[in-house]
């Protein structure tokens, strides 16, 4: 059989016909039904920032962004505690309190009026940690003093809200309040309008949904003899380098832990432990 060159001369017939009418289709790429995925990207973009518009109101950009927070199930990590002042409570580097000075609007809180809270345990108790990592106590006369490390039943707060607002009950069994003076003191029997506030978090709606973990919370999912190994490490500065931890029975840890002692029966069986840097 003889073979004949492409472009040579042409085939006739009704097969070339029919090649030709193909030919005549234009040719592009598959297209699937649907947006394309340029205009599904920029709907996700305004969606997001419809969203994000929408969770921030102008009662939280007048407090630096800080959300308000509304309920006890939602009042976790750093917050600001604003009195009927108008100015946050403040912690002071000599573990001293005091109110400070309303604000413009917009502006962002100072170092000393954030605090965080830490959950006690399984109970519906907290505990203040003040910006220099000491927790805030309350003296039998209802003076405040923020020169703790440890967490103990001095250390402990209830949040009281109602209707947006809270109270912090302290444990002597009194709330906190503003005196005529201005001081801070925990003293009140009842909750009026100087011992009301409103509380402030930087955490994100989102998150606030959410459990969020505290530093109590994440210890009470470990077993007492890691809790201990972790809160000893931290301030041992032994020369061989090696940690050691109180031989005693940890029968006790766990019950302090169900009690919410947990911090202050740590700091017990430190302050038995020989070359340790902050106990006695």
């Amino acid at each position: 059989m003889r073979m004949r060159k492409c472009g040579g001369r042409g085939i006739t017939g009704p097969h070339h016909q029919g090649m030709s009418a193909y030919s005549a289709v234009r040719v592009g790429k598959l297209r699937l039904k649907g947006p394309a995925s340029g205009a599904l990207k920029g709907k996700k973009r305004r969606k997001r920032k419809r969203e994000s518009q929408e969770e921030v109101n102008e009662e939280d950009l007048r407090h630096g962004g800080w959300r308000r927070v509304y309920a006890e199930e939602t009042a976790r990590g750093r917050v600001l505690l604003l009195t009927c002042t108008g100015g946050y409570v403040q912690a002071l580097d000599t573990g001293e309190f005091r109110v400070g000075e309303p604000r413009e609007d917009g502006e962002g809180p100072h170092a000393g009026e954030v605090f965080s809270l830490v959950r006690v345990g399984e109970t519906d108790r907290v505990a203040i940690k003040t910006a220099y990592g000491r927790y805030v106590s309350v003296a039998i006369s209802g003076d405040l003093a923020g020169r703790t490390e440890a967490m103990g039943p001095r250390e402990q707060w209830e949040l009281v809200f109602e209707e947006g607002k809270v109270a912090l009950c302290a444990c002597n069994h009194r709330f906190l309040t503003v005196t005529d003076d201005g001081r801070l003191v925990a003293a009140s029997e009842k909750a009026q309008e100087r011992e009301v506030m409103t509380m402030w978090s930087d955490l994100p709606a989102a998150a606030k949904k959410k459990e969020t973990g505290t530093e109590e919370s994440e210890l009470a999912e470990r077993n007492v003899a890691s809790v201990e190994y972790s809160y000893v490490k931290k301030f041992q500065s032994w020369e061989d380098r090696r940690v050691r931890v109180c031989g005693e029975s940890k029968e006790g840890l766990e019950a302090a832990r169900q009690q919410g002692r947990l911090h202050e029966a740590l700091l017990d069986r430190r302050e038995r432990m020989k070359a340790d840097r902050y106990c006695k």
